[in-house]
């Protein structure tokens, strides 16, 4: 899918909203770090945190964008089921992958870190646009959805699909979603922001 770059202010708007949500500064893991704006307009004033890009250029140029933060050249979601970064208190879950953003949240989920009680995730999600065209039967993490609410759905619905397996997996992993925000943007809405702050209830099913 052709990359849509026209979505940057409200990426900063969404993340700086979420921000505002934290009492203390929080540290953040940058899945895909890309270019390294939404750091110089959001996060740079934070606590060092984590930060992926699986381009080495741009790992080298975001290592020396923040010295102080660890930074990994290589696959997101391996990185992420492998611990990466597990042993710091990271408070804010940022994900922006161009396409579908749910094999790192699960990977999240599965891997041996410092979950903190209350977190936050914030998501730009391009898989709608996929959505349209095959209808989410080939792609795996959608398959439950489908099943839920059938094919056209999941591109007519889907804001409240995501809200739906965003549910579902912290409650499978002993949170709850206590603050949600999402919308569809960029060309043809084809592009999905959300953000979701989540607290841990005490028991995992």
């Amino acid at each position: 899918m052709k990359k849509d770059n026209t979505t940057g202010p409200l990426k900063i708007r969404l993340r700086n909203s979420i921000l505002r949500e934290f009492a203390q500064p929080p540290r953040v893991f940058e899945a895909y770090g890309g270019l390294g704006h939404i750091y110089s307009r959001c996060y740079a004033a934070l606590p060092p945190g984590v930060v992926i890009d699986k381009d080495r250029l741009k790992a080298e140029n975001l290592a020396a964008q923040r010295p102080e933060w660890r930074v990994y050249e290589g696959e997101t979601v391996r990185l992420i089921r492998e611990g990466i970064g597990g042993d710091l208190p990271i408070g804010l879950l940022d994900l922006d992958p161009y396409g579908t953003p749910w094999p790192a949240i699960k990977a999240w989920f599965a891997s041996e870190r410092n979950h903190q009680p209350t977190f936050g995730i914030v998501v730009q999600d391009g898989l709608r646009a996929k959505l349209q065209l095959t209808g989410g039967w080939d792609v795996a993490d959608m398959r439950p959805a489908v099943e839920k609410w059938g094919v056209a759905a999941t591109y007519r619905d889907y804001l409240d699909i995501v809200k739906w397996m965003m549910d579902g997996l912290a409650e499978a992993n002993g949170y709850a979603v206590q603050r949600w925000t999402a919308y569809h943007t960029g060309a043809m809405k084809a592009m999905t922001h959300y953000a979701a702050i989540l607290a841990r209830t005490g028991g995992v099913s």
